[in-house]
């Protein structure tokens, strides 16, 4: 069974892919600033006009990083995730029409907010942006700061073994099935909450890590 928004061959979001682009051979720390900048940037885009030119500003740094469209909506799907429920929660509040549109603008906020951390990397090799952040950052840190843009790809790569698991196991959560309301019940019980079971265990390691690492006690 193939699903459309999750391919079983298409690796996960925020996968390292090597490449000779400019973005590629470009200095961690500067990709970085880059990164957080467009970051701060989706939290202040409030309409359509400014997300859609977030939009194209992140379609204009794939493509100079050598990545086709369809990177793009690779990395970018499994942060639509949130959009049922965001819309149930504007739906609580406004009229259908209004709920959708500002439903939309708010997860493509939330999307473009992650979406430049799975860029960074995209483009650079987890032990080459950890030596670069030591270089700038005191070892405990840049331990926080590697863990938390690595945790980002890592809750990719969950949803989507999570999502695939349950698809096969009959789960109505295919895009065709969320076009109906009455299935972001499925969504939420199959998907969301084993996937936050699953980062609290992943939680619970990366503590029992740092303390192994003798960072254990304040900072």
């Amino acid at each position: 069974m193939r699903s459309r928004l999750f391919d079983m061959a298409d690796g996960y979001p925020g996968q390292y892919t090597p490449g000779d682009s400019p973005v590629h051979a470009c200095p961690p720390g500067v990709k970085l600033l880059a990164a957080l900048a467009l970051s701060t940037c989706a939290l202040f885009a409030r309409d359509g006009l400014s997300v859609g030119v977030l939009g194209a500003v992140h379609v204009g740094a794939y493509h100079i990083a050598g990545f086709r469209l369809r990177d793009v909506w690779r990395d970018v799907r499994p942060l639509l995730l949130q959009f049922p429920v965001v819309l149930g929660l504007y739906l609580l509040r406004f009229a259908p029409e209004v709920a959708a549109s500002r439903a939309v603008v708010v997860s493509l906020q939330l999307a473009f907010a992650l979406l430049p951390t799975l860029l960074l990397q995209r483009t650079t090799r987890p032990e080459q942006l950890m030596r670069g952040l030591r270089g700038v950052l005191p070892e405990r840190l840049s331990f926080v700061l590697f863990t938390s843009l690595r945790f980002v790809p890592l809750v990719m790569r969950e949803t989507k073994s999570i999502y695939l698991h349950q698809v096969l196991r009959g789960a109505r959560i295919t895009p065709r099935h969320l076009a109906n309301p009455l299935n972001w019940r499925d969504l939420v019980r199959c998907v969301i909450v084993p996937l936050i079971i699953r980062m609290m265990a992943v939680a619970r390691d990366i503590a029992v890590s740092a303390t192994s690492r003798g960072m254990g006690g304040g900072v």
